[in-house]
């Protein structure tokens, strides 16, 4: 997926007419679980610890968002399944 977002997206933002912001503003409390459970198994030893656990810290700031929310034909689900 990132390959193709810099091969077919980020080269051409500059020209592009008009851009779009797909963000919704209660993914972060979304997906709060799912990666606080993930992180969990992540070893200090980790290269990525530090930043894993940094990420964790901003997101118990969130309120997190049930996944039944969300409806079943949203884009979202592609993430959260």
């Amino acid at each position: 997926m990132i390959d193709g977002e810099k091969k077919h997206l980020y080269r051409y933002k500059k020209t592009a007419d008009y851009k779009l912001t797909t963000l919704h503003p209660y993914e972060l409390g979304l997906y709060k679980e799912k990666f606080l459970k993930l992180a969990k198994k992540v070893k200090k030893t980790d290269p990525h610890f530090e930043l894993i656990k940094k990420v964790c810290d901003a997101l118990i700031m969130f309120d997190t968002v049930e996944e039944d929310l969300v409806p079943s034909d949203s884009l979202l689900r592609e993430f959260i399944g």
